[in-house]
């Protein structure tokens, strides 16, 4: 920054704005995007990996954005999301099963995600004591509206099933806002923001899987995009590019 005098009162340049997003949406090189289908899932679940095989293998999109990050991406590639049911290692493994279920074409894998370690040190970075002892006391006692909400998913009745999985949302929300905060708010400015990238990269329309709990943040978002930056600033956030996995066709 450029001062006028001594007394570095003023700056003789005022700084400019500060723009987190360094792009404009824009139409595909050489073709139209059609836009996104946004799927929501439910993690722990045989029918959100069901369903997301069904909607990657149809044909009708050319990429797929999922709710990863690399690192992830690639523990969860290596290992398989047909394991035991229940287990640990199903969580987010129809995010896998999609990109798999792609099939032998070329098409886009982006993940949109922010790291864990990202999300772990915005936690650390606000999380108070009160604020951890409560959500300890609170998250204890909402396994029981998780497991009615997971049966309810898989017997297809997904919106009931919101009621119950919702529950643990609206707790964090009024107990642990910090939890709130970097788990949901800012997680969907991330990703919306990172999917207007790939609007603006792509061509045909894509398919998005997320968890169901940030698939009406995210549509909010990208209706209104003013919202993404204004929300930047906001929280501070600095933004960096989704991650871009190729598939290519073997003939």
């Amino acid at each position: 920054m450029i001062y006028s005098a001594p007394g570095l009162r003023r700056p003789l340049v005022p700084p400019p704005d500060r723009n987190p997003l360094p792009f404009v949406p824009r139409p595909s090189p050489g073709g139209e995007f059609e836009g996104f289908d946004v799927l929501g899932t439910a993690h722990f679940t045989r029918k959100s990996v069901t369903d997301a095989i069904a909607a990657a293998s149809s044909g009708r999109y050319s990429s797929v954005s999922l709710e990863l990050d690399k690192q992830r991406f690639d523990a969860l590639d290596v290992a398989s999301y047909r394991a035991p049911w229940g287990a640990r290692g199903d969580v987010e493994g129809e995010f896998v099963a999609a990109s798999d279920a792609l099939g032998n074409r070329d098409a886009d894998i982006w993940l949109i995600d922010l790291s864990l370690g990202r999300i772990q040190s915005r936690i650390a970075e606000h999380m108070t004591v009160s604020e951890l002892r409560d959500w300890n006391y609170v998250s204890a006692r909402l396994s029981g509206y998780e497991n009615r909400g997971i049966r309810l998913w898989e017997s297809g009745r997904e919106e009931e099933a919101m009621r119950y999985l919702d529950v643990t949302t609206r707790a964090m929300e009024r107990y642990a806002p910090t939890l709130f905060r970097a788990l949901i708010e800012e997680r969907n400015l991330v990703m919306a923001a990172r999917l207007m990238e790939v609007a603006s990269l792509s061509r045909g329309k894509g398919l998005v899987l997320v968890g169901k709990a940030h698939v009406e943040g995210i549509l909010q978002l990208l209706s209104d995009t003013s919202l993404i930056s204004e929300g930047f600033g906001r929280f501070g956030l600095t933004y960096a590019p989704p991650v871009r996995v190729r598939r290519v066709a073997v003939n």
